[in-house]
């Protein structure tokens, strides 16, 4: 069926939901979409300053459960889970914002889809830098809509810091991992740093 423009109407239709989200403020995205676009918010802005504010939008106790396991974290102390939870976000805070700031203040990201997995949400968006497109889920606590790990294609942040930390935990102990952890915060980010979006994940080893 063609409308009065020529153009068959489901394929008009599918253009103009298009643009409509494309089109569409932060405050009238549905929550899971709005956490995500908070966070690509917080990095897209020129001023270091503001990353801070990312942490309003991440959950860093869930993060550090789940990159332990739950068998591991529940045989830490209070004080072990207070120092790990610390310990985690600042190693995001000093060595992936800088790589995400490199990506989200260039790219722009089209949302896809939302579904369930577990208690968990995943948000499907595409990031576009330029031509490029690469397939990006944020997978959010369904409890708070707050981001526990994103995922370019097959490969997951979350999974990628569990590889890193368990063989340190396993041959060194807690204190030993955790003292890792807090040195390897304070290390500089590379000069020759890549701006790809998988870059968003971290070191693979």
């Amino acid at each position: 069926m063609l409308n009065r423009t020529g153009k068959p109407a489901g394929v008009l239709g599918a253009m103009l939901a298009a643009a409509i989200v494309s089109a569409s403020p932060a405050s009238a995205l549905e929550p899971a979409f709005l956490s995500v676009q908070n966070i690509v918010n917080v990095f897209s802005a020129p001023a270091a300053n503001s990353f801070k504010k990312a942490e309003n939008y991440i959950d860093y106790d869930a993060m550090s459960q789940r990159s332990l396991g739950s068998s591991q974290w529940s045989k830490l102390t209070a004080k072990q889970k207070h120092d790990y939870v610390a310990a985690l976000k600042s190693l995001m805070e000093q060595r992936y914002y800088p790589r995400w700031h490199r990506i989200f203040s260039r790219a722009k990201v089209e949302y896809l889809s939302k579904s369930t997995d577990g208690g968990d949400l995943l948000v499907k968006t595409n990031l576009v830098v330029g031509k490029k497109r690469d397939a990006m889920t944020w997978r959010l606590n369904d409890h708070n809509d707050k981001v526990v790990s994103l995922a370019i294609g097959e490969k997951d942040l979350l999974d990628r810091l569990t590889h890193r930390l368990q063989p340190k935990l396993k041959k060194n102990g807690f204190q030993a991992m955790l003292a890792w952890m807090q040195n390897h915060a304070q290390g500089e980010e590379s000069a020759t740093q890549t701006s790809s979006a998988e870059s968003v994940l971290g070191e693979s080893r």
